[in-house]
């Protein structure tokens, strides 16, 4: 693992410098140029040399003159320390695994529709009563129809649908009253009875962006989903970083973790919040979701 390595690599350059005890002493790294443990290793020399020139400074017989001197070469290493534990923040990304909730190669959450909705032959309703007898298959209750936008468009604007909301119809399909939920870029569409099965309707709107700027949706416009209640929670991974000021790794067990970074020649500091969320299901697929249902 990352944490370990590095302290390793820590614990290798604190004892060669206590070889020498000589905070003029060139550094002699042993690691290959470009690698990030060069890097680790170089930041290690700088905090060990650094805590050295303090214990010196610290002596109340210090002359005047160097200890401006030592002062000041403090305040640079503390610059470059703080540059490069910022570098070692952006290139290291750390481990990633793959978490899946099924056994074998594929997961039985998945719905194909045979036509999409929007097409001649395409029937939502049958799709959807379909997916919820899927979960309730397996003991789970359906009660929320989850949709991208445009799905959510194409039903709005379904002339059966309309039809079968009208209320003088005489048939007991729900009803569609749109208005803002208690989620963020979430709209509460309203309720449709499938067969039997009613669900309470969202549309998913919000957007984010990827890691080269491209802005994406959280939920593909083009996909339904029916969710099982209360099919899901929050769980977080623990952060590990190094602190302002800190030689070592600290590791928080939070949902967030925040980190300062200061620059002292810019007189700028950054607070970046740290997280790493993984939603987990309650239960074993508790949602059946269909990719592609209108085009």
């Amino acid at each position: 693992m990352f944490t370990e390595n590095a302290n390793r690599i820590f614990d290798r350059a604190i004892g060669e410098y206590h070889r020498w005890d000589d905070v003029d002493r060139p550094i002699e790294n042993p690691f290959e140029q470009g690698t990030i443990d060069r890097l680790l290793y170089h930041k290690n020399w700088i905090d060990t040399v650094q805590w050295h020139l303090e214990d010196i400074i610290r002596d109340p017989q210090i002359d005047p003159a160097t200890a401006l001197g030592i002062k000041r070469r403090i305040d640079r290493s503390n610059q470059e320390r703080t540059d490069m534990v910022e570098y070692i923040d952006d290139v290291t990304q750390g481990d990633t695994k793959q978490v899946r909730f099924f056994t074998g190669e594929k997961s039985d959450h998945l719905y194909t529709v045979a036509k999409k909705w929007n097409e001649t032959g395409g029937d939502y309703r049958s799709d959807v009563r379909n997916m919820c007898r899927m979960l309730s298959a397996r003991g789970l209750p359906a009660a929320d129809l989850i949709l991208g936008t445009d799905v959510a468009d194409y039903i709005l604007t379904d002339e059966a649908t309309q039809r079968l909301l009208d209320k003088n119809s005489g048939i007991i399909t729900g009803e569609i009253r749109q208005q803002l939920s208690k989620y963020d870029g979430v709209v509460l569409m309203g309720t449709l009875n499938f067969g039997g099965f009613m669900l309470t309707v969202f549309s998913v709107d919000e957007t984010y962006s990827d890691d080269n700027g491209v802005t994406k949706k959280y939920f593909p416009a083009d996909a339904a989903m029916v969710t099982a209640p209360n099919c899901g929670h929050m769980m977080y991974g623990s952060i590990t970083q190094m602190d302002y000021g800190q030689v070592n790794y600290s590791t928080y067990a939070a949902k967030r973790v925040p980190k300062f970074v200061v620059d002292q020649d810019k007189d700028t500091r950054k607070l970046r919040l740290g997280c790493r969320p993984l939603a987990a299901p309650k239960n074993r697929n508790p949602y059946i979701f269909a990719a592609n249902v209108v085009g």
